[in-house]
């Protein structure tokens, strides 16, 4: 018997449609517990919308246009897109993310492997530089010194504060920037220039868990 491939979208349109909305509403369910960030639940629930919307003018064949059909199908690759990337950044390697979860939208199960393992060093951070209203941040691996995340490492976090009191620890930071590959660009808008950034780091591994911060640097943004 040859072998099935585990796909996870199905094939035709309806079952797709059927299947994104279906995905986008446990993970709308299911989100806080699985750290889902409000922004990308934003993004998949306005796309799957969107999408359920040109369907409707796509299914009907009296009075639908092959622009109608052509933008429905784009809705589903983009959704489908949205929803893969989730699914990746946010619940496969996620300890909190149970069988009930992959079954309910579909993921593949790799068999039994080692995990990477978590971050427990600080990021290496090059000298930042401002231009541009932008601030730029060259990183690397701290502990042998090359370019590069270390082993276990899916991105660097950045919290950040612009102007103000200095912060004295990161909590004093609220905003924030993931990046995977260096160097980070923050950019700012006109009323920054001249202000004084304050920036702390650590690394995110690929299973969502954090290593240490690092240092409180700071650099002037300039035009």
């Amino acid at each position: 018997m040859s072998h099935v491939k585990h796909l996870l979208y199905p094939r035709t349109i309806n079952e797709q449609v059927a299947d994104l909305n279906s995905k986008r509403n446990y993970l709308k369910a299911n989100a806080g517990r699985l750290g889902i960030s409000n922004a990308d639940m934003a993004a998949i629930d306005t796309q799957v919308n969107t999408l359920m919307a040109d369907h409707v003018k796509a299914s009907d064949r009296d009075t639908r246009s092959k622009i109608d059909v052509a933008i429905r199908n784009k809705d589903i690759i983009t959704a489908q897109t949205i929803v893969r990337r989730i699914i990746g950044y946010y619940i496969v390697n996620n300890p909190n993310a149970t069988d009930i979860d992959h079954e309910a939208l579909n993921i593949p199960r790799s068999g039994p492997h080692t995990h990477l393992p978590d971050p427990t060093t600080v990021p290496g951070i090059g000298h930042i530089i401002s231009n541009n209203l932008a601030a730029i941040i060259p990183f690397f691996d701290a502990q042998t010194g090359k370019h590069g995340k270390p082993e276990g490492v899916q991105s660097i976090e950045a919290r950040y504060k612009l102007g103000g009191e200095p912060p004295k620890i990161p909590s004093d930071m609220i905003e924030n920037k993931n990046d995977t590959d260096s160097p980070m660009r923050i950019q700012f808008d006109f009323g920054s220039d001249m202000q004084i950034l304050y920036l702390v780091f650590r690394w995110v591994g690929t299973r969502g868990n954090y290593g240490p911060w690092s240092e409180i640097y700071k650099v002037v943004i300039v035009r």
